[in-house]
């Protein structure tokens, strides 16, 4: 009984000793980056944008700088806001910065496959070299015919029915990704069938991460609460999104297989995945690379074909320009190809201004702090979410 009586008489040194270690531990960190004072309870939610977050986000570093800090709902967040900054965290430290904030909806909705929300590890790194040994800078020749004879079948298109000229342009890159990516025909009996699987699964991903919609992407805690719970109706939503997302998992790469075994296609990326498939880490692995492509190559250049058309409209003389370049390079008699582009400066200079003008995604895929970090005098805690705002960014670090 003494002895029970010692060990709590000592307690409360005992515990005063570690908050003055804790605190003196935190008195040397460094002060945590500048940003909006966040309210009891929820931080900085109020001040995350639900609309027009590239301006919101332009806005809060010209107030408070380079690097601005949110504490979203417990979560820490840091906005760059200039090249120079985004080149020393994600280049630079890489090894700190290379994962990325996976979405909480992504395992629910069953695109945890989709390689722009993986998380750094191995996985991560077969599936990038994986990419990188058929969509690198070298690579894009070999695919030029391919997309020539898309474009002769969309401009005929164009020219029999203007009016469904969105219609035109989906198939043509849906033509092309399938053909690049599975070897497979658009236009073949049954090609339909894989615009389709890939229409609903990119209309799938845009309900279930549509920033904003769902709280469960701001408080993950909140996905083991039943779907009866008010705001947790998207868990009835939940199996749509699985089917479209295996679809688009499996029918392209089922018809890839079968084609090949019936030696019915060319090269293609899934070819190159089949043959190489235990140094890509498995079949899975594989699928993987081949869909995240097919899911996410065809809606971007279609959204920056639509952009193209807007500036056109929008600045009637610069289409006058680009076309007389056009007819005096390429003149009338036959179409330009990519070998001309060398002698097509203005239309080259049309072509990164609309991605530059209105990017299809302007922040980029956010990452993530391994481990902690200090960067211009200021601590950046571990799992802190990186959003990068400057657009131009984005082009030179590939993120």
């Amino acid at each position: 009984m003494p002895r029970l009586d010692h060990s709590l008489s000592i307690l409360p040194f005992v515990v005063i000793g570690v908050l003055w270690l804790l605190r003196s531990r935190n008195s040397k960190r460094k002060p945590l980056p500048p940003g909006p004072r966040p309210l009891p309870f929820i931080g900085n939610f109020l001040d995350v944008p639900h609309k027009n977050r590239p301006a919101v986000y332009r806005d809060l570093n010209d107030k408070y700088g380079d690097v601005v800090y949110l504490d979203v709902l417990g979560q820490p967040t840091v906005i760059l806001g200039s090249h120079a900054a985004a080149v020393d965290l994600l280049e630079k430290r890489s090894s700190i910065y290379s994962t990325r904030r996976v979405p909480p909806m992504a395992e629910i909705s069953g695109f945890d496959w989709f390689f722009v929300m993986s998380p750094y590890g191995d996985r991560w790194r077969r599936t990038r070299r994986a990419f990188h040994e058929f969509m690198h800078a070298h690579a894009v020749p070999r695919h030029h015919h391919v997309m020539d004879a898309e474009v002769r079948k969309y401009l005929l298109c164009l020219l029999d029915d203007p009016a469904r000229y969105r219609d035109h342009t989906t198939q043509l890159f849906s033509a092309v990704v399938l053909r690049v990516t599975y070897g497979l025909d658009v236009h073949a009996p049954g090609g339909a069938e894989y615009v389709q699987t890939v229409a609903d699964a990119q209309k799938a991903i845009g309900e279930a991460f549509r920033f904003g919609k769902y709280p469960l992407a701001q408080v993950p805690l909140l996905r083991h609460l039943p779907g009866w719970v008010p705001g947790m109706g998207f868990k009835h939503e939940c199996e749509g999104w699985r089917s479209a997302a295996r679809r688009t998992l499996e029918v392209p790469w089922e018809a890839a297989q079968k084609a090949a075994r019936g030696g019915n296609t060319g090269p293609s990326m899934a070819s190159f995945l089949m043959e190489r498939e235990e140094q890509c880490g498995g079949e899975e692995v594989a699928k993987a690379v081949a869909a995240s492509v097919y899911a996410g190559g065809s809606e971007t250049s279609t959204a920056t074909l639509d952009v193209f058309y807007l500036a056109m409209a929008s600045h009637p003389e610069a289409q006058v320009r680009a076309q007389r370049e056009l007819e005096a390079v390429v003149g009338s008699d036959r179409l330009p190809t990519a070998s001309d582009r060398h002698n097509l400066p203005y239309v080259t200079a049309v072509m990164k201004e609309v991605m530059r003008w209105k990017p299809v995604v302007p922040l980029g895929v956010a990452h993530r702090s391994v481990e902690e970090d200090e960067y211009m005098g200021y601590h950046i805690p571990k799992g802190t979410g990186v959003i990068i705002y400057v657009l131009e960014v984005l082009v030179k670090l590939d993120v």
